[in-house]
């Protein structure tokens, strides 16, 4: 059961990170995810012979891998989103001209 260990702590990890930053939003279809993959894993792994306690535990580690895998996106998507919107943050682009039209706030620049 080492591999469970792997894949628990870097979720755990993640996961408090989200809820530092105060993202849990990103956070809430992932124990969905892991509920249908529990269900998905439990009847597809019911035909090998797997049975009983190694059929449990192999589908919770399989629904965990499933959620680390979602929290991992979930990460990635929030770390690479700022540099995707910088470009509309600063500035306002005239679609008629093509042009750069003035910064979005009040502020004169010294001299």
């Amino acid at each position: 059961m080492l591999s469970m260990y792997y894949t628990v702590g870097p979720r755990a990890y993640l996961t408090g990170i989200l809820i530092m930053k105060k993202k849990t939003m990103y956070l809430a279809p992932s124990a969905l995810f892991r509920f249908l993959g529990l269900i998905l894993f439990l009847s597809t792994l019911s035909n090998t012979r797997l049975s009983g306690a190694n059929l449990g535990i192999t589908s919770l580690l399989l629904g965990f891998v499933l959620e680390a895998i979602f929290v991992v996106a979930a990460v990635t998507f929030l770390r690479y989103k700022p540099k995707l919107c910088s470009r509309t943050k600063h500035s306002v682009e005239d679609d008629s001209t093509g042009t750069e039209a003035m910064p979005l706030s009040n502020t004169k620049s010294q001299p």
